[in-house]
């Protein structure tokens, strides 16, 4: 059993379907179990009980934006790097996300899932081996 296989990768993106595409791709590649999330409340809610290696949010999701979450996720899970991926970047670029320590890369969309699994294992090693 590898490190990471005890820790889970946290994946949240309101576009059900897009989420699940990422999820079975991801499972096949990283070495680690994945939790996916369509509702941010939902992933902060279970987060305290979660053991996290790295955490994918989307940007632009109604009700609690990316930068919303991860703002409360520092809460929970002050340690976590956390990764943003948006097909509003130019929204994004208005928002301060300084503040966020966590924040390690932000992916602009549409982007090959070869760069999401880059920057996952560049903050976090242990996922694919």
């Amino acid at each position: 059993m590898s490190p990471a296989s005890k820790l889970h990768a946290v994946i949240v993106d309101d576009e059900s379907s897009y989420l699940y595409l990422l999820e079975t791709i991801l499972e096949e590649i990283l070495t680690c179990p994945i939790k996916a999330y369509t509702h941010p409340e939902m992933a902060l809610q279970e987060l305290p009980d979660l053991e996290v290696g790295i955490i994918v949010t989307d940007f632009y999701m109604p009700k609690m934006d990316g930068v919303e979450f991860l703002q409360k996720v520092e809460q929970i899970k002050p340690a976590v790097p956390c990764i943003i991926i948006s097909g509003h970047k130019q929204l994004l670029d208005t928002v301060d996300t300084t503040d966020i320590a966590q924040l390690k890369a932000v992916l602009a969309q549409p982007f090959k899932i070869n760069a999401l699994v880059e920057e996952i294992t560049r903050l976090w090693p242990e996922a694919i081996a």
